[in-house]
């Protein structure tokens, strides 16, 4: 590849999927290059491995192990990205200047830049429903799973003490996330019960989805699959439902709104003849989707509807050049899938691949390369080292499913990780995690 004619300042907002892997993938196409810069900005203190907060969230060990197996402190990152030449600030990102084109931080300082990535992820979208964001705990960060595994260590210790007389566990949303988690959960119980903690008929998981089948958004033999091995290890399904309110104690659920040219009768929800009812919980998890950071309206950027960035199919953002984004925050609709890209730590990988390669083709004043939309494989895992998955079309469920989605995720680490991090995640599904299914 040629050397780019002139050095130029990369600042990196974020250091997510996205984020560390634009910024590894830059460091590795432009070396250590006199004057050329590259900084990444993130405000927090570790990269988190979210795809493994389940198994957080479920976790049998002390808090310190459960926290190693998902979350790379960021001082390992910085020297591990200092090596390869990249910088790191430890700031909170308020703003963006761009008559000026710099950063503004949280310290008061403006971190000027010649090409900006925006990398910031998502938070989780309660919908405007009523006590949600004050009563549930989202799947989203390492704070939410340490909480849930809290919650549900001290729930069977009051059970068995008699101090409550029902553990009563409601998870709202069956995507990938709300699939693997009551799974876990479920087997979590199930190790309560074999501990005699708990009696097999003292607790109950139910898992609410606003559509007919779980794994909504995959094939349809996946969701079968998906019922079956849910129903198997206890877990109710509440499909066609929502959640319409959420209280300290209890839950209003309700028949979810109908589509166009839809009745009542062709809903598969078990209550559709009432119009709500109220269910009393002890935990509930919210598992039901994400928004845009926040921060992104302060950043001066095109936003869509939602309030994610909308990007061309070459990562840079529509109408400013210099500017790119990456990740859960952007926009991309697939022409061929007629769909928006779906939120995928994959999809966020392979953007960032493409954002650091059109990086420096810009700076070589190269014509840029477009977005291949590929194929995202799906693998979840649904407890016991069991799954389901989809790999180049091929659709398979049982234990094979786990060693291939620890390989994608080793392959991960490996790239962009210093090996030592690397090696402690790795680790942790063959040990930490592990003991979640004996």
């Amino acid at each position: 590849m040629a050397t780019p004619q002139r050095c130029e300042r990369i600042v990196i907002l974020g250091a997510g999927f996205g984020g560390l892997t634009t910024a590894v993938q830059l460091a590795k196409r432009l070396g250590k290059r006199e004057g050329c810069e590259i900084v990444v900005v993130d405000k927090c203190t570790h990269h988190l491995y979210r795809p493994w907060l389940y198994e957080v969230a479920t976790g049998n060990a002390p808090e310190e192990r459960l926290k190693s197996g998902v979350a790379t402190p960021y001082e390992d990152l910085r020297t591990h990205l200092s090596g390869l030449g990249v910088k790191v600030e430890y700031q909170e990102v308020i703003g963006v200047d761009w008559e000026t084109k710099s950063v503004k931080l949280c310290d008061d300082r403006g971190l000027p830049f010649d090409h900006l990535v925006v990398a910031l992820g998502a938070s989780p979208d309660f919908y405007g429903i009523e006590g949600l964001e004050q009563h549930a705990v989202p799947m989203y960060s390492l704070q939410n799973a340490l909480v849930v595994q809290r919650k549900l260590v001290h729930l069977v210790e009051q059970k068995r003490r008699n101090e409550i007389p029902f553990i009563r566990i409601l998870i709202g949303g069956a995507g990938p996330t709300g699939v693997e988690f009551a799974c876990e959960a479920a087997q979590f119980m199930k190790t309560q019960v074999r501990k005699k903690m708990l009696g097999a008929s003292e607790y109950s998981i139910e898992l609410v989805e606003a559509s007919p089948r779980p794994l909504q958004a995959l094939h349809p033999q996946l969701s079968a699959w998906a019922k079956t091995r849910l129903e198997k290890l206890g877990v109710k399904l509440l499909l066609d439902a929502c959640i319409k309110g959420a209280h300290k104690d209890h839950v209003v659920l309700a028949p979810r709104p109908l589509k166009p040219g839809e009745t009542m009768d062709m809903l598969v929800c078990d209550f559709k003849n009432e119009n709500q009812k109220e269910v009393t919980t002890d935990l509930l998890v919210w598992c039901g989707g994400f928004r845009a950071n926040p921060i992104m309206k302060n950043l001066g950027v095109t936003l869509n509807e939602r309030g994610k960035i909308e990007v061309d199919d070459t990562m840079q953002v529509r109408n400013m050049p210099g500017a790119w984004a990456v990740g859960d925050c952007i926009a991309l609709f697939d022409p061929s899938a007629k769909r928006p890209v779906p939120q995928l730590a994959q999809g966020a990988i392979h953007q960032a691949e493409l954002a650091a390669e059109n990086i420096v083709r810009a700076m070589r004043k190269d014509p840029l390369a477009r977005y291949g939309f590929p194929a995202m494989h799906a693998l979840v895992p649904m407890g016991g080292a069991w799954g389901v998955g989809e790999v180049f079309g091929i659709r398979f469920k049982g234990v094979w499913v786990w060693p291939v989605r620890l390989a994608a995720d080793i392959r991960y680490f490996l790239r962009t990780l210093p090996l030592r991090s690397a090696w402690k995640l790795i680790r942790a599904p063959l040990t930490v995690f592990r003991r979640n299914n004996l």
